[in-house]
């Protein structure tokens, strides 16, 4: 009888403990809750990887845009020196720094053109030397202008000549490439010094060109004494733009 009513006792605890914790203590709401949150977790987080392959594929493609986008280097293009303006005006622009570039010697024998560190800044076209009179020495480039359109043709350039003697000269000649005609020409240094120093020199030679096609730019220097008075000229920063 004891046995029966420890047992019945049992039973209505069991019974009470069971419907206060919804299932001895399994907390069935918590589950459900947590069970969805790491669902979600997974769905945020794969929604986050495939979002940021997405921003990584757009990134890319605007970068390859960029790089390859023709008008970016046109942008800031100031002419490859082949003299044919490549539309940015700019036909040649020889600054001398480690070479004469493809500017050539033409002119009696006894002178010479060779880079010099002189210059504005350091780095320059020299012509030197010594020559039976009247001699000249020049340094030529020839310009391509089929594709001028004739508005306007500047040239602009540094120059320093200097001589053992009272006197230093420097020349500037542009001759039709074609049928080698003078086109213009100046004496642009006849000091009566040994240094005429370095001086900016700029022509428009618009109206001189006419219609030729080609043309050489030549600058020199014109000896006309029987002595050797070294006469050398330099020049630097030479310019030719529409």
């Amino acid at each position: 009888m004891k046995r029966l009513l420890i047992f019945n006792l049992l039973i209505c605890a069991c019974r009470d403990d069971y419907n206060s914790s919804d299932g001895f203590g399994i907390d069935t709401e918590s589950d459900s809750t947590d069970a969805t949150t790491e669902i979600s977790d997974s769905s945020t987080s794969d929604s986050a990887d495939g979002g940021s392959g997405d921003s990584s594929t757009s990134g890319n493609e605007t970068d390859d845009t960029d790089s390859d986008g023709e008008s970016d280097g046109d942008a800031t293009s100031t002419g490859d020196g082949d003299g044919d303006g490549d539309g940015d005006g700019i036909f040649f622009f020889d600054e001398f720094t480690e070479d004469i570039g493809q500017w050539v010697y033409s002119g009696d024998d006894g002178y010479a053109l060779v880079y010099d560190t002189d210059g504005m800044p350091p780095g320059s076209a020299k012509i030197s030397g010594d020559a039976l009179p009247p001699a000249t020495a020049r340094m030529v480039r020839q310009v391509d202008l089929s594709e001028w359109d004739g508005q306007s043709l500047v040239l602009q350039f540094d120059a320093r000549a200097t001589s053992t003697s009272m006197a230093t000269n420097a020349s500037i000649w542009v001759v039709d490439a074609d049928t080698q005609d003078e086109l213009f020409s100046e004496t642009f240094i006849d000091d009566v010094s040994m240094d005429s120093g370095w001086d900016h020199y700029s022509y428009d030679l618009t109206q001189a060109i006419g219609d030729s096609t080609a043309i050489q730019i030549e600058l020199g220097l014109i000896d006309s004494w029987d002595t050797d008075w070294n006469l050398t000229s330099w020049f630097d920063n030479v310019l030719l733009t529409e």
